[in-house]
């Protein structure tokens, strides 16, 4: 329900004029965050494929201007894909999403597709290409704050019928509907 009439009200958590990314959550395969998942050895696997993408929810303990508790998620993708990431919080936090190609992950690193954002606000968004057949890393942590639930959605757009990729342009002719 909106809680006023203005469009400008800064107030994301009740109303629906804002313009705060809608969650698809409510449409997607759910996972739940499964500990131990703190380092690149036991990062949680997405088994599964998925035709347009994912929701993980999870709990996330916050450090004191530092990552004390990190939750990782490895996946890859059988076709190229621009894969976008939208991370909730609930509470006062500085809650932080990543997206490493997962041979590049390190903790504090800099190598990472998709990274922070400053700031206790949610969300979080960002998007990023996602190579075919790659291992890749969600990353969630939380610098500081109070810590509690969360949600990382992980979408991309469907292929068409007969499709290859995503590009308009990859020169493969042969069996995709995107190239002249």
């Amino acid at each position: 329900a909106d809680d006023d009439d203005t469009s400008d009200d800064d107030d994301t958590s009740d109303d629906d004029d804002s313009s705060a990314p809608v969650s698809r959550c409510d449409e997607l395969p759910n996972l739940s965050e499964v500990e131990p998942n703190d380092d690149a050895a036991s990062a949680q696997e997405v088994t599964e494929e998925y035709d347009e993408g994912f929701c993980l929810q999870g709990e996330i303990t916050c450090g004191d201007f530092a990552y004390d508790d990190v939750d990782l998620l490895r996946f890859s993708l059988p076709r190229d894909r621009e894969v976008r990431l939208l991370v909730e919080w609930s509470g006062d936090s500085d809650v932080d999403g990543y997206l490493w190609v997962a041979e590049d992950f390190q903790l504090n690193g800099s190598g990472f597709l998709i990274g922070w954002q400053n700031g206790e606000s949610s969300p979080e968004v960002g998007s990023d290409l996602v190579v075919a057949d790659v291992d890749h890393l969600i990353q969630v942590a939380c610098y500081q704050g109070a810590g509690g639930a969360y949600t990382v959605e992980a979408t991309w757009d469907p292929l068409s019928e007969g499709d290859d990729d995503d590009s308009a342009d990859d020169d493969d002719s042969a069996d995709d509907d995107d190239s002249a």
